[in-house]
């Protein structure tokens, strides 16, 4: 990670527990790139409510997660929450694709004119 050598840089090195919340928040994205793409397939037709169920699971569960991570972890535990979020939503939006089919060996093709 390059946090440690960055962020003294350019904020203060008060700033320095950061470091350890964005290497662990760097392990997101990933998840995030993929889920950006992939969540793309699923504003088409009549998926985009699909995806709003998708991202509302996933809501509940940061937030389940967050409380008791929080408790125990701090901040640490508020990354770790954010982290598996993303990996969850990007599972859950594979799955949708999959299912709709969007993604893998039974994508449709079809022409829109």
């Amino acid at each position: 990670s390059i946090a440690p050598y960055i962020i003294p840089k350019i904020f203060d090195k008060a700033y320095g527990a950061s470091i350890q919340i964005v290497f662990i928040l760097s392990f997101a994205l990933p998840a995030r790139y993929l889920a950006t793409s992939i969540g793309a397939t699923l504003t088409t037709r009549d998926n985009m409510k699909h995806k709003s169920k998708y991202m509302c699971a996933v809501a509940l569960i940061n937030i389940a997660l967050n409380v008791p991570l929080i408790s125990y972890f701090g901040m640490q535990g508020a990354a770790w929450a954010t982290v598996s979020s993303e990996f969850t939503l990007l599972g859950l939006y594979m799955y949708g694709s999959s299912k709709y089919g969007y993604l893998g060996s039974r994508a449709k093709t079809e022409l829109v004119f």
